[in-house]
C-alpha cells in the first residue's frame, strides 16, 4: 500500500531507495532493542505491538531493497543476483530460526535480541557506502491520482492478470510440501532434534546451494539469449524439475522413512525447489519497470505470499481429510497448471 511513496519520494541527503532502506533498518533495530527490554511474561500486548512493528519495518525495508536491486541489476545479472538474494534469505532463516533459538536458551531473551540488533547494525554498512546514482523522478501527477496511477499502469499491462495467477500458483506444491513435511516426520517417529537438524540445517543448506546454482545457470542462459526468451524456459524447466522432485515426498507418505531415504529426499527436493524459487524471483524482476520498481515487484511478491497463505490452509485441510499423499498430489497438480500457463503470459514487449 505504501510502495508508491517509496518509488516517488527521495529522503533529503540519503537518496532514493538507499534512504528508505537506511530509515527502515534503523527503525527495525530500535524496535528489536526495545523488545529486548520487555518483560514478555507481563507485557504481552507490548510484545505483540513490537512484533507487528518488526514485521512492518522489515517488510518496508524489503520493498526498497528489491526496488534498488531492480535498478542495479542488468537483465543478464538478475539470475545470479536473485540466486544470492534467495540464498541469503535461507541463510537468514538458519540464523534467525535456529542459531538464535540455541543462543536464547543459553544467553536469555534480552542478550539474544541485542545480538540480533548488533547483527542488523553491521548489515547497515554496505548500504551506507553505496552511492545512490538515481535521478529524481518527474512528478507527472499529484494528489490521489499520483498514488493510484502506477497501480493502474501495472495492472493494465498486457496479460498481467494471467501472470499474477501464475505467480500465485507457481509455488503451491512447495508450500504444501513445506507445511506438511514436519507433521509427517513426527508421525513417522522422528524426534524434534532429528527434525530440526533435517529441516532446519540440512534442507536450508541445500536451498542455499540450489539458489546459487540456479542463479549461475540463469545468468549463463541470459548471456546466450535475449532477456525475453530466457525467463520463460528457465521458469518452466526448473519448475517442472522441482515438481517432479516433490513427488519423492510420496515415499515417506506411504511409510518409507529410513534416515538415508529421508535425508536424500529432503536434500534433493529442497535444493530443486530453491532453484525454481530463484527463477521466479528473476522472472518477477524482469516484469518490473525500474521507474516503479517498488510497486511492480512488491505487488508480485505479495501475490506469492498470498499463495503461501492459501496453500498452507489447503495443505492442512486436505491432509486432515484425505491424507498426506492426496495433499502432496493436489499441490503438485496446481503448480503444474501454473507452469502450463506460463507460455500464455508472454508478450511482444
Amino acid at each position: 500500500l505504501w510502495s508508491p511513496f517509496i518509488d516517488r519520494y527521495r529522503l533529503p541527503g540519503l537518496g532514493q531507495y538507499r534512504g528508505w532502506i537506511i530509515v527502515f533498518q534503523c527503525l527495525l533495530i530500535l524496535t528489536i532493542i526495545g523488545t529486548a527490554f520487555l518483560d514478555v511474561q507481563q507485557n504481552f500486548s507490548a510484545l505483540f505491538a513490537c512484533m507487528f512493528l518488526t514485521f512492518l519495518f522489515s517488510a518496508s525495508q524489503d520493498i526498497a531493497t528489491d526496488a534498488l536491486a531492480v535498478n542495479l541489476l542488468s537483465p543478464q545479472e538478475r539470475g545470479i543476483g536473485n540466486g544470492i538474494q534467495a540464498s541469503g534469505n535461507f541463510a537468514g532463516a538458519i540464523v534467525g530460526g535456529g542459531v538464535v533459538l540455541i543462543l536464547m536458551e543459553r544467553l536469555g531473551w534480552q542478550n539474544s535480541l541485542l545480538m540480533i540488533a548488533i547483527a542488523l547494525i553491521f548489515c547497515l554498512f554496505p548500504i551506507l557506502f553505496h552511492q545512490d546514482i538515481s535521478t529524481p523522478k518527474p512528478a507527472t501527477s499529484t494528489g490521489l491520482k499520483a498514488y493510484y496511477q502506477p497501480f493502474l499502469r501495472f495492472f493494465s499491462r498486457p496479460k498481467m492478470s494471467l501472470w499474477l495467477l501464475v505467480v500465485l500458483l507457481y509455488m503451491v506444491s512447495e508450500n504444501v510440501s513445506t507445511t506438511l513435511i514436519r507433521p509427517l516426520l513426527v508421525d513417522r517417529g522422528l524426534s524434534l532434534a532429528e527434525i530440526g537438524q533435517l529441516l532446519g540445517i540440512v534442507s536450508y543448506t541445500a536451498r542455499i546451494v540450489g539458489a546459487l546454482i540456479a542463479g549461475t545457470l540463469i545468468t549463463r542462459w541470459s548471456q546466450k539469449k535475449s532477456r525475453r526468451r530466457v525467463a520463460r524456459p528457465s521458469l518452466m524447466l526448473l519448475g517442472l524439475v522441482s515438481n517432479f522432485a516433490t513427488l519423492l515426498y510420496v515415499l515417506p507418505a506411504i511409510g518409507i522413512s529410513s534416515s538415508p531415504v529421508l535425508y536424500s529426499i529432503c536434500i534433493l527436493v529442497s535444493g530443486l525447489q530453491s532453484m525454481a524459487y530463484t527463477a521466479l524471483l528473476a522472472a518477477m524482476m524482469d516484469r518490473s519497470n525500474p521507474e516503479t520498481a517498488a510497486i511492480d515487484y512488491t505487488t508480485q511478491i505479495s501475490a506469492v505470499f498470498l499463495g503461501v497463505m492459501l496453500s498452507t490452509m489447503l495443505a492442512g485441510q486436505l491432509a486432515q481429510a484425505k491424507g498426506y499423499l492426496i495433499a502432496f498430489m493436489v499441490g503438485i497438480l496446481i503448480s503444474l497448471i501454473a507452469i502450463a500457463l506460463i507460455p500464455k503470459t508472454e508478450t511482444q514487449e
